[in-house]
């Protein structure tokens, strides 16, 4: 064998992949639990845009939207998106007292 030659031997290899195989290891959890707070902070902001809606419904409207003022325009875009399970939604209640003013 020539002592020339610039190569690397089967232990540097299985060395280096090991090392590779161990921070692999360490920072794919962190990268998952960045992922996890990303689509909390998510659902946090759909639910604060819910929120606001509502309340701008109401400041117009001085009454909560009932059920078929909502699901006429909102019911296509609920289908096409992952928000809520639909049995959350076929299940809405179409009753909702107005808002006493006094």
């Amino acid at each position: 064998m020539n002592p020339s030659r610039n190569a690397f031997t089967l232990t540097e290899l299985l060395v280096v992949i090991g090392i590779t195989g161990m921070l692999v290891g360490f920072v794919l959890p962190a990268l998952c639990k960045a992922k996890a707070q990303a689509r909390g902070a998510a659902c946090k902001n759909n639910l604060r845009q819910l929120g606001l809606a509502l309340t701008m419904y109401v400041g117009d409207f001085d009454r909560y939207p009932t059920y078929d003022d909502w699901a006429v325009t909102a019911m296509p875009w609920f289908r096409n998106q992952k928000l809520l399970p639909m049995s959350w939604i076929s299940g809405a209640s179409s009753v909702v007292p107005p808002i006493n003013r006094g």
